[in-house]
């Protein structure tokens, strides 16, 4: 592999399709950081405008020995998002919503759609995707696939893997494969034929059959991981849940089958390059209250979060005193911090939703006089 990709491979590329790549100079430099403190130069950046782009794309860089590197705002924090290969932005051309089922809460996504720009459409449906990262406003959904991402409502929503029912992939020959749930004998006949998809079935069950106990033994005991591949997944299971989950069974599971769709979440495009996701649609709850509670440290803060989880919060997140600082330098972000009296070291926000509103005023009194409790207009609640 070379330091940056040929002319001739860059004129391969650019007669299989429709979208564009770029290998010059300027365009590296840009897709050489992300928000970590990393920076690589990528060997160039390519822009599929349709499906058949990215398998074109996989074909020639498999053949040419290319890595490749799939990226969706750039907003990963170790750096996963940059190296030596060949960026495929989907963010640019592959953003839609393809469709959205209403009867079962589902949609089909385009792994460049921004998540707010997919949770301001869904609005209209009183729908929401219910991980929230705090990049939602620029992170895509095929980048919070990648890295299994969620946000302040885990404790109510879980992770991206417990989201996402089906994936349309490319794999590294550029073979396009839908994976899905399969009950044993499928999974048997897929893992007895040939290619790579068989093969990553094999692998995948192997590992099941060979490490199941040492998983469940060395697994971290928390719920909440995201780093790397989902192995609890594969059998599927995990020793705690997140606490206001009320989907059943955690992590989800069909009867009968096994989801191989969340295995690939959170392996960074290291297994495929995801083209299209069927992904699972909740609710957006008709009433929120926010309680706003204030800390003389961090630590003292991260105490109470026990205690606070007993009265059934549907969000909690903890702002330090350094973000304050700097959201008071900026006026659009100063002009609402007009209810803190005072310069507290950390603040939790605890958020409660649902139908009933008095109730939810209630369970934000419970948490003790000092708090002080906000509408979604985040007017005071006296």
């Amino acid at each position: 592999m070379g330091t940056q990709i040929s002319e001739d491979i860059k004129f391969e590329i650019e007669r299989h399709i429709q979208g564009e790549i770029r290998i010059d100079p300027a365009s590296r430099v840009l897709f050489s950081t992300d928000a970590s403190i990393y920076q690589v130069e990528p060997l160039g950046v390519v822009f599929p405008k349709v499906s058949d782009d990215l398998v074109a794309v996989l074909e020639i860089c498999s053949k040419n020995q290319i890595p490749i590197l799939p990226r969706g705002s750039g907003s990963s924090l170790a750096g996963q998002t940059v190296g030596k290969a060949l960026v495929v932005d989907c963010s640019k051309y592959l953003n839609q919503i393809e469709n959205i089922n209403l009867e079962e809460h589902t949609a089909w996504v385009q792994p460049g759609l921004v998540l707010s720009t997919f949770n301001k459409f869904l609005s209209c449906e009183g729908l929401q995707f219910g991980p929230d990262p705090a990049s939602a406003d620029r992170a895509t959904m095929g980048g919070i696939c990648g890295n299994n991402s969620t946000g302040a409502h885990s404790i109510l929503y879980g992770m991206a893997a417990d989201h996402l029912r089906e994936v349309e992939v490319i794999l590294a020959d550029g073979s396009m494969e839908i994976v899905s749930s399969y009950d044993d004998h499928e999974i048997l006949t897929i893992s007895m034929a040939t290619g790579i998809k068989s093969q990553i079935f094999r692998t995948a069950m192997e590992i099941r059959d060979q490490y199941e106990e040492v998983i469940r033994n060395k697994w971290p005991k928390t719920w909440r991981n995201s780093s790397g591949y989902a192995l609890n997944y594969l059998l599927p299971w995990s020793e705690s849940k997140p606490p206001r989950w009320a989907g059943g069974q955690y992590p989800p599971r069909q009867s009968g089958k096994l989801n191989f769709a969340p295995i690939f979440v959170g392996s960074e495009g290291t297994l495929a390059v995801f083209s299209k996701l069927k992904v699972n649609l909740v609710p957006v709850p008709e009433q929120k209250v926010l309680a706003v509670l204030s800390f003389d440290s961090v630590a003292e803060a991260a105490d109470a979060t026990p205690g606070i989880l007993e009265s059934q919060p549907s969000a909690i997140e903890l702002v330090p005193r350094a973000i304050l600082t700097r959201a008071r330098t900026i006026p659009a972000y100063a002009a609402r911090l007009s209810f803190l009296e005072r310069d507290p070291a950390a603040l939790l926000l605890v958020e409660y939703s649902g139908d009933d509103k008095k109730a939810l005023i209630a369970s934000a009194r419970s948490l003790g006089n000092d708090a002080l409790i906000l509408e979604n207009d985040l007017q005071p609640i006296v």
